[in-house]
């Protein structure tokens, strides 16, 4: 198991946590995460949640929710087996689990960014990606790209981020 030494991959285990336990609450009652463990091997990044019920009924619920797993987190690779000791499953995904955008500004430190600069994402090396439009060289913005590509959500997020970030004075 990887420790965590980077303050944003804990935030965003927590943030993961409280967003499964919500769709829990609302599709399984009685069953809980009662543990997160975060792997990373040779470049991929694994998160792995113990589920757990003390309710007979829970352990049914987790294996009917297979399906609703897939579809609430849509296009990771899932694994869902049973905890070897214990009143549970451990639910597996191949990759992180999409943070809130808004929770993600907060992390950037938003204090010491340049004016005029967005928060798009952040990168594979935990960093950032930003724009600064207010750099002498960004006189336009361009963006294509194919159907359902993400067009309408990077510039949702450009726009939000700019309106959270750039306050008028």
């Amino acid at each position: 198991m990887a420790i965590i030494r980077n303050n944003h991959t804990r935030h965003r285990l927590k943030i993961e946590t409280r967003q499964l336990n919500r769709f829990l609450e609302q599709q399984a009652p009685g069953v809980r995460v009662s543990q997160v463990r975060y792997r990373q091997k040779k470049g991929q990044q694994s998160t792995e949640f113990n589920l757990v019920t003390s309710l007979a009924s829970g352990l049914e619920f987790i294996q009917v929710l297979q399906a609703d797993f897939r579809r609430f987190f849509r296009g990771f690779q899932l694994g869902l087996e049973p905890i070897s000791q214990g009143n549970g499953y451990k639910l597996k995904a191949d990759r992180s689990i999409p943070v809130e955008f808004l929770e993600l500004i907060s992390t950037a430190c938003p204090e010491v960014l340049p004016p005029q600069t967005a928060v798009l994402g952040w990168a594979s090396g935990e960093v950032p990606v930003l724009l600064n439009l207010a750099a002498p060289d960004n006189y336009h913005l361009l963006l294509s790209g194919v159907e359902q590509s993400g067009k309408t959500s990077l510039l949702r997020s450009l726009m939000m981020s700019l309106a959270l970030l750039n306050r008028p004075s």
